[in-house]
């Protein structure tokens, strides 16, 4: 079995413009529309969640499926087979070059978080919507398997996100609306260690 894999996330050359015909792209994908942060928010606002959510998934499916082909087309076992800090490290590259933030993930215990920091929708509850749309499908299209995000924290310019498996969604939303802290949620997603 080959052991190759992507090298580390290099941005160089990845956002093409074509002046002759007035358009952008992101690496071979279709063409790509600049749009100011605060118009997207707004139009987001104005179309309701589950368009937010449905816009999200747009964005996330081009992200995951640039990954999915990347890693695959290093040969190894996908992104699946990948090492943890390098996929991270290739879709928060995707991210930053979709102008959506700064994207980290941190690992408690058996709980998998996203950290979007610096992300200029996310200032409204409706731009987090739509990063868990983005991050959802790209999660799905790059490796193949669903998972539910939710946003459970925001700390200033820092929104975290927690990504579930099938199951813990209704646990983890009662716990929110209750005002449990993200932290005791992530200590009951670990059989109450905290």
């Amino acid at each position: 079995m080959s052991e190759a894999r992507p090298t580390t996330f290099d941005p160089r050359g990845a956002i093409l413009m074509d002046r002759d015909a007035g358009q952008l792209r992101v690496g071979i994908s279709a063409p790509r529309v600049m749009v100011p942060a605060e118009a997207l928010v707004t139009l987001c606002a104005k179309a309701g969640e589950e368009l937010t959510v449905a816009l999200g998934h747009a964005l996330g499916e081009a992200i995951g499926a640039r990954l999915r082909e990347r890693f695959e087309s290093a040969g190894g076992d996908g992104v699946r087979g990948g090492p943890f800090a390098l996929v991270v490290e290739h879709l928060a590259g995707e991210v930053a070059l979709s102008g959506l933030g700064v994207l980290t993930a941190e690992r408690w215990g058996k709980a998998l978080a996203f950290v979007v920091d610096h992300s200029p929708i996310a200032h409204e509850a409706i731009g987090d919507v739509m990063l868990c749309g983005v991050l959802s499908a790209a999660v799905r299209v790059a490796t193949g398997a669903s998972a539910t995000i939710v946003p459970v924290a925001r700390e200033g310019t820092r929104t975290r996100f927690l990504v579930l498996g099938d199951g813990a969604l209704d646990g983890v939303l009662r716990e929110l609306e209750r005002g449990t802290g993200w932290h005791a949620i992530v200590g009951d997603l670990n059989g109450g260690a905290s």
